[in-house]
């Protein structure tokens, strides 16, 4: 009798894996962004042509730190280092992922395809705004008065007051 439980329990599992559809292929950047981080980490399918808007091998040669968007949205892309630049026009194949901070692509191919220019026009946040997280990633516009500007190698930190902090 255990047997014939355990056998039907089995087949019973198999069968709803044999059901489950393939997830569907992203191939906007705001539908992976908006995904929420347990979804994200079931490893959708992405397939992407963006432009990269920030890329920085200085940050870890391993990992560079990689923006791109589309006229949806902007994200992080998880991939080795690669001799691309900002304003280049890249096809990226790779799945979804949670991230650290929100959700993510991680690469696993990508082709420079041209080259592209970088988002025009940026929405205006304020500090407030930016805190909340919503717009991590994004191509934003702040305004503010410089306190300090400190150079790093070939980055340039800005130390900024805006009306809000």
């Amino acid at each position: 009798m255990l047997g014939l439980l355990f056998g039907r329990a089995i087949s019973a599992g198999q069968q709803g894996r044999a059901e489950q559809e393939p997830l569907p292929t992203l191939t906007r950047v705001h539908d992976v962004h908006n995904l929420t981080i347990e979804e994200a980490a079931r490893h959708y399918p992405v397939h992407l042509k963006t432009v990269i808007t920030y890329y920085d091998l200085n940050a870890d040669p391993r990992h560079p730190v990689f923006f791109t968007s589309d006229a949806s949205g902007a994200i992080f892309v998880s991939m080795g280092a690669l001799p691309f630049h900002a304003g280049d026009l890249v096809e990226i194949t790779g799945v979804s992922a949670a991230g650290d901070y929100a959700p993510i692509v991680k690469g696993t191919e990508a082709h420079v395809i041209g080259k592209a220019p970088l988002p025009s026009t940026a929405p205006r946040e304020s500090l407030t705004e930016l805190l909340t997280g919503a717009e991590d990633g994004q191509w934003v516009e702040v305004e503010g008065l410089v306190h300090a500007v400190r150079e790093s190698g070939e980055n340039i930190s800005l130390h900024l007051a805006l009306s809000d902090g």
